[in-house]
């Protein structure tokens, strides 16, 4: 009886896990791959099909390594991108609902509806279908998720072996990205609240290897601020603000953010089917994990003390994680900021659920929770595509596809060692994201600089012997950058006009300084005619 008991519960676990990853797919559905903010996105997949994961100005080794998969499985597309985006956040969902089930036994109708909320519950950023940007928020989510779940499941069964690999996810995620640092610190809490009290010497033993490997990693992002300043130029940038009434407030603003939305109505664009679909599959999915039986009275409810533990638990998680952004004194709104916390707020919130439920008569307190989570991840899911219908009227990618269309069509292909230079600005924001657009598309024969556009980590200098880029020093041993100066004859140069059009400047354009003496500027000689560039196929061609 024991051992079918046993069996009936993991069965329904892995139903609801699965029922997770169902609902992940069904409220990401409106998200589109090419949600543009416009700056990085070139960059990323430039780099990406190099396999450089670094952004060394950033001190972040790894910073690109959760968008690694999607280059592997699909390449020269955008759509692999959105693919491991929406599966980090559905394996995040996967993993808020293992550790809750994990630190209160037989909850599994809390924890799932916790970890539905952690897929779908970020009502104020911008950002969250921006699938080719975001996929390093939403990877190193559920990197610091999946330390925690290991460190937990090698609490619990004893296992050395768990938690070396709950040690190397952690360093992982935070060498990609060194704000998860924050949470993971709390993991000793997670311990604590598994039965550390039970076992103090142990709790101990692991509290400081798990402090001395948050500490080892926070000295090496650290060290580079006295020892090599352009390793932290990105965040050196930023003057920290760590007054504790001021950080308090905007902490609590941040959090406000994720509360207030629950009890305003969600916005209505488009949506049909995505959320009928989505409370269809999170009613079932609550249902099997509600399921109740003689030897299994899973659909029960936590005693209001452990409610209360992991409200406080998912808290502490979301504040954390605010932290290293909030340190911040001019971070505004809510843009980039509802990844990480979201885990925390989603438990909080589900906490919440069940306890105002707990005061009602016991058979209506699964459908009173039900009623509230459902409300709020439905609502969560029409804000989604209320998202996709904002970024449809307002993403940099149409742009960005025209002006590159346009550039392809005039200059088919170039001689290795080109440097096209764009005039009319063509929807480039930044010039190192029109620099890393023309190094991917015509695979590191040119590279391009948008005049009007502002520059970034590159300089670009019109001098006597030709036009110098030069990258910033930082970059030059892993993003394989020198300084290049390119003769005037190997420079073509392109204008974006009206409609998206671009053409070719034959002569020498008024706009730029006058070519030096002696210097000659012949782009046809720099054009090569030959078949469709391979790589104009992630733009629909």
């Amino acid at each position: 009886m024991n051992r079918s008991s046993r069996a009936g519960r993991d069965w329904g676990a892995i139903l609801a896990a699965a029922g997770l990853v169902i609902f992940a797919v069904v409220a990401f559905a409106p998200a589109r791959a090419t949600n543009f903010r416009g700056y990085d996105e070139w960059v990323i997949v430039s780099l990406t099909s190099r396999g450089i994961l670094e952004f060394p100005y950033a001190n972040r080794p790894l910073n690109l390594v959760w968008g690694l998969p999607a280059w592997w499985l699909y390449p020269d597309q955008f759509s692999g991108f959105l693919v491991f985006h929406v599966a980090w956040i559905a394996l995040g969902g996967v993993l808020t609902f293992l550790i809750t089930r994990r630190l209160l036994p037989g909850a599994t109708a809390f924890a799932f509806v916790a970890g539905a909320l952690a897929i779908v519950w970020a009502p104020g950023d911008q950002s969250r279908i921006c699938s080719v940007q975001m996929t390093l928020y939403s990877g190193c989510t559920f990197g610091a998720l999946l330390a925690t779940w290991l460190a937990v499941e090698a609490w619990a069964r004893r296992s050395l072996a768990l938690a070396a690999c709950a040690a190397v996810a952690g360093v992982v995620t935070i060498l990609s990205f060194e704000a998860t640092m924050a949470p993971l610190a709390l993991v000793p809490l997670f311990l604590l609240a598994g039965g550390g009290m039970r076992e103090r010497r142990r709790l101990l033993v692991w509290t400081l290897a798990a402090g001395c490997l948050v500490f080892a990693c926070a000295l090496r992002f650290a060290a580079p601020r006295w020892t090599d300043p352009e390793r932290v130029a990105y965040q050196g940038g930023i003057a920290a603000d760590f007054t504790p009434g001021p950080l308090l407030d905007r902490t609590w603003r941040q959090l406000r953010r994720y509360v207030a939305p629950v009890f305003a109505p969600p916005p209505l664009e488009r949506p049909w089917p995505f959320v009928p679909l989505s409370v269809a599959v999170f009613a079932v999915g609550f249902a099997v994990a509600s399921r109740r039986s003689p030897e299994r009275p899973e659909g029960q409810s936590p005693p209001r003390a452990a409610l209360a533990v992991a409200a406080g638990l998912g808290l502490l998680w979301a504040a954390a994680s605010l932290v290293p952004f909030v340190l911040n004194p001019e971070t505004h709104g809510a843009e980039r900021m509802q990844f990480i916390p979201t885990p925390g707020i989603a438990v909080l919130l589900a906490a919440t659920a069940f306890a105002l439920a707990s005061f009602l008569p016991a058979r209506a307190r699964l459908p009173a929770v039900f009623l509230l989570g459902g409300w709020i991840a439905a609502s969560g899911v029409a804000r989604v595509a209320a998202l996709q219908a904002a970024w449809d009227e307002k993403s940099a990618y149409p742009d960005q596809r025209s002006s590159l269309l346009g550039i392809t069509a005039v200059v088919p292909d170039v001689e290795p060692g080109t440097l096209v230079v764009l005039l009319g600005g063509g929807g480039w924001a930044i010039d190192v994201s029109f620099r890393h657009a023309l190094h991917y598309l015509y695979e590191g024969r040119a590279v391009g600089h948008s005049v009007e556009a502002l520059e970034y980590l590159y300089k670009t200098r019109f001098e006597s012997g030709g036009v110098r880029s030069s990258p910033r020093p930082v970059l030059e041993r892993s993003w394989q950058e020198t300084s290049v100066l390119y003769p005037y004859d190997a420079v073509v140069v392109v204008n974006a006009v009206e409609n998206g059009r671009v053409t070719l400047a034959e002569t020498w354009p008024e706009e730029l300084d006058p070519l030096p003496a002696g210097a000659s500027y012949a782009p046809r000689a720099r054009i090569r005619q030959g078949p469709r560039l391979p790589r104009l196929r992630i733009l629909g061609r």
